[in-house]
């Protein structure tokens, strides 16, 4: 991977994450309010952690690009709001959220789901754990975070494609 594209996505995940931790901090109760619409009854908890995660992922990213850490964080978190942005949509419920530091709330959804899917793909660009590697390893490489973000999402994805019905069986969704 090409050091200026690598540097490029670690910038641009550090100033999205750090963005996101801040409107967090200005916007703490609005955020917190979401947590608990999501049904979170340890939001107390879960928003000062939240916050934290974001930043030590934009850290991660932005100084420390050879460890993998930062880039696994910021797949994780993906994972873990496209898991939030399906649980507003099962419900039925319009959940607004200042996500990604949005100026204004927006319902979580399909739309912040599909902008999880390039940061996950900017955290792989960003890292240079694979500078060094041969053609082959670094495609087996690629591959194999691709098969794990895909993995990480799934669960998002299945929530949306299908409901549970309360017969204890999948149907699909109109």
């Amino acid at each position: 991977m090409s050091s200026l594209v690598a540097d490029a996505c670690a910038t641009i995940l550090a100033v999205v994450f750090l963005g996101a931790s801040f409107s967090k901090v200005v916007r703490f109760r609005s955020f917190g309010r979401t947590l608990v619409d999501l049904g979170i009854s340890a939001a107390r908890l879960v928003a000062p952690t939240v916050l934290l995660l974001e930043l030590a992922a934009a850290l991660g990213v932005a100084l420390w690009p050879r460890e993998i850490w930062g880039a696994a964080l910021v797949i994780a978190l993906a994972g873990v709001f496209a898991a939030a942005g399906a649980s507003a949509l099962r419900s039925g419920r319009s959940i607004r959220c200042n996500c990604f530091a949005a100026i204004q709330s927006t319902p979580l959804g399909r739309r912040q789901i599909a902008q999880l899917a390039p940061l996950a793909a900017a955290a792989i660009a960003a890292t240079r754990a694979t500078d060094g590697l041969g053609p082959v390893r670094l495609a087996t490489a690629t591959a194999a975070v691709a098969l794990v973000v895909s993995l990480a999402l799934l669960p998002a994805w299945l929530r949306l494609r299908f409901d549970r019905t309360g017969k204890g069986t999948w149907s699909r969704q109109a």
